[in-house]
């Protein structure tokens, strides 16, 4: 099944929040964190971004990206299998 650029519209707009980054404004779906633990050490913290490619392709690592008015700084950001939406690494700043 392939999905139409015009429906990632109604697909965000149910679970997004506000994304600013870039001097874009748009709407995105965060992962909120998911710890990592080996025995009794944290790891790693990670919060994950999903948004439009068209409209955030063009971030990338050390940019300030604001998600429903908190800050974060983008670790990677990496197109997904279909290529219309981008799945951005953050780290809370």
């Amino acid at each position: 099944m392939s999905i139409q650029t015009d429906s990632l519209d109604a697909i965000f707009s149910d679970l997004a929040v506000t994304v600013v980054a870039g001097g874009v404004s748009g709407l995105g779906v965060l992962d909120e964190p998911s710890t990592i633990i080996a025995g009794d050490q944290l790891i790693s913290t990670e919060y994950v971004l999903h948004c439009k490619a068209s409209s955030y392709s063009e971030i990338k690592s050390g940019d300030t990206v604001t998600v429903a008015g908190v800050a974060y700084t983008c670790r990677t950001n990496e197109k997904d299998l279909d290529g219309l939406t981008c799945q951005i690494s953050l780290s809370k700043n």
